[in-house]
């Protein structure tokens, strides 16, 4: 399973989800600043903003869990398909291999997609919280920066698995011609 050369791309997408999961829930997702009485001031962002006893943040709130649940569901995909226990480069396998690097690149994505909705819903709430002449910014963490990174890696062992099992079934119809022009 995991010492087949198949399996690197499955661990680089489990191990960039795993990663940018944990990045969200232990590190700084943004950071606000604003300007009040002549003084600048700053309030972080953190995973607990998000969950239902968080500040302010209700607008965003399903929609980035939605992509942190979306990093799980690779995590479960990538460990249901290496645990099969199918011969390297059947056809079987290379079907269910396929199918599993398309589902964790389009996870992956979507993933992606939300989680920077998610940075553009809270900025949309910014602006109808703060007034106007308190002139407020946000800017990513360091912890959303890095799960976006890993989002990508993650994202990038989709795309790695798939482009294997092309090389698979290339080399599959290559050795199957070889052997049909030796028998004649």
């Amino acid at each position: 399973m995991l010492t087949r050369p198949e399996s690197r791309s499955y661990l680089i997408a489990s191990l960039g989800a795993l990663i940018a999961a944990f990045t969200f829930l232990f590190l700084p997702f943004g950071a606000i600043s604003y300007q009040m009485a002549g003084s600048q001031r700053g309030i972080t962002i953190t995973a607990g903003d998000f969950t239902s006893n968080g500040a302010w943040f209700t607008l965003p709130l399903g929609v980035v869990w939605l992509s942190v649940l979306l990093l799980l569901a690779i995590i479960g995909i990538v460990l249901y398909t290496l645990t099969q226990n199918t011969k390297s480069n059947t056809s079987e396998e290379i079907y269910h291999s396929r199918w599993a690097g398309e589902i964790i690149t389009t996870l992956g994505v979507a993933s992606l997609v939300l989680y920077l909705w998610s940075y553009f819903l809270v900025i949309l709430r910014i602006q109808g919280v703060y007034p106007a002449q308190m002139q407020a910014t946000v800017s990513l963490g360091i912890g959303s920066l890095l799960t976006i990174f890993f989002m990508l890696v993650t994202i990038a062992g989709g795309v790695l698995t798939l482009t294997n099992k092309r090389k698979a079934r290339k080399q599959g119809t290559g050795q199957l011609a070889t052997k049909n022009s030796a028998q004649a």
